[in-house]
């Protein structure tokens, strides 16, 4: 993500295996430490919903149906699982 400048993304795992797959949450904070870029990762497990033919939906249709306003209330919508 850094190579790209990136600093947030929406990001889907999936398997060739598997129908169902994952909608992470991906974050990674640049700061100087020095003389050096120190980079903080998100878990983008720990941020995610499981999708799929075999998932539960109802937490996921729960958080993501509505429109989303703004950064804050994407990252509100996938902390709220953690809570």
């Amino acid at each position: 993500m850094s190579n790209l400048g990136a600093q947030r993304a929406l990001v889907v795992f999936y398997s060739t295996s598997s129908s169902n797959y994952r909608l992470s949450l991906a974050t990674i904070t640049l700061a100087l430490k020095g003389a050096k870029t120190k980079r903080e990762y998100s878990n983008p497990r720990r941020y995610s919903f499981f999708l799929g033919p075999d998932a539960k939906t109802h937490t996921p249709e729960q958080f993501l149906l509505e429109k989303v306003s703004d950064f804050e209330d994407l990252l509100g919508r996938f902390f709220q699982l953690r809570s």
